[in-house]
């Protein structure tokens, strides 16, 4: 059984159905999304709508949970600056559908979250240890949340951070995908960046927003 694991979408439609279309390729038959559908740019709608119809198990990210429970960011003003455009434009179904989202999700002893073992939601694993997943249950951990793709093996426990569909920041700016079939392998493909340039500037928002996308760099120097 092939397995894609994809995080961190964050509103970039052009990205994702580039990333599905290639797990579509490689003949993948489980998706799984390890959450922030939403934040950033602009297609939170169609991102929604075809994660919703593909059927793809989606975990609460930090963005979803904004988004879905009213709330803000306490780290960044731009991140609440896209929020507030998302919350104008965000279908009713869609709302509801993040709402629906779960904390955590373990699949064939697959652990996953979006951020870590001590807090699901928001906990940057930027560098995890041994001596972290010594002490947290299972031996196969996936998250997101840092938009850095990385693969570890701690003493046969296995993490993995497939990387971000939407927004790397790890100095590559191809969307970033994991497949689990037996072993975890990282994956990168490029995408059609214009569109998403495009439809930012359509909406009101200044390059500041989006050319961290041209480079893969970490977005306006910090995590959000």
């Amino acid at each position: 059984m092939k397995i894609g694991l994809i995080s961190d979408i964050h509103g970039n439609y052009e990205a994702l159905k580039t990333v599905l279309v290639e797990l579509d390729r490689m003949n993948v038959q489980e998706i799984y999304c390890l959450g922030d559908v939403v934040g950033y740019y602009s297609q939170i709608n169609e991102c929604c709508d075809e994660l919703i119809k593909r059927e793809i198990p989606c975990i609460m990210g930090n963005h979803d949970w904004y988004m879905a429970g009213g709330g803000f960011c306490p780290r960044s003003k731009s991140v609440n600056d896209c929020l507030a455009y998302q919350r104008k434009i965000i279908t009713t179904k869609n709302l509801n559908w993040l709402k629906t989202f779960p904390i955590q999700r373990e699949v064939r002893n697959i652990r996953m979250v979006h951020g870590g073992w001590t807090d699901p939601i928001d906990e940057y694993l930027l560098e995890p240890t041994a001596e972290y997943f010594s002490k947290v249950e299972g031996n196969i951990f996936i998250s997101g949340h840092t938009h850095i793709q990385s693969l570890y093996n701690f003493n046969g426990k296995i993490y993995c951070n497939p990387g971000s569909v939407g927004m790397p920041r790890d100095n590559d700016p191809r969307a970033a995908f994991a497949i689990f079939d037996g072993e975890i392998t990282l994956h990168r493909i490029e995408y059609e960046m214009e569109k998403v340039f495009y439809l930012m500037d359509k909406a009101g928002f200044s390059n500041y927003y989006y050319d961290c996308l041209k480079t893969g760099a970490r977005n306006l120097g910090k995590l959000q």
